[in-house]
């Protein structure tokens, strides 16, 4: 729904700009159909897509459609951080005694989370469904 807004806006200024959506397909807006059964398996599939792609990336902004994003000042924020490492960074909030950020202020993951993510999961998000909502959370 908010697909083009972005791709008119901030999505410019990304290096590669990508949706993954459970129920919407837009080819002419990149915008992904993976029919997952859990928002955190759709988050897991689209990582999992993003690093099948082979996209040069040292960090990936994760953020809601109706989430606004200053690339130029992420890449300030995140320039003294080794992207190889694993780095989970955004607003951190406090659920059930978890610290986790919260998915709707967006937050970025480093290569090194992508690839750990990759490992544990051995490259497959079947089955995880069990993580119904709040992928936030549960990442």
């Amino acid at each position: 729904k908010y697909a083009q807004s972005i791709n008119d806006t901030y999505g410019q200024h990304c290096n590669h700009l990508r949706f993954f959506h459970q129920t919407y397909e837009n080819a002419n807006l990149s915008v992904t159909k993976i029919p997952a059964k859990s928002a955190f398996e759709l988050l897991c599939t689209s990582l999992f897509t993003i690093e099948e792609e082979k996209l040069d990336y040292d960090w990936i902004m994760v953020a809601t459609e109706d989430t606004f994003v200053i690339p130029e000042n992420l890449r300030y924020y995140v320039a003294p951080l080794n992207s190889s490492q694993p780095h989970y960074l955004g607003h951190a909030m406090k659920f059930w005694s978890q610290i986790y950020n919260w998915r709707d202020a967006g937050y970025a993951l480093s290569r090194g989370t992508v690839l750990a993510l990759k490992n544990k999961f051995n490259s497959k998000c079947d089955g995880i469904s069990k993580y119904w909502k709040n992928e936030d959370w549960y990442l």
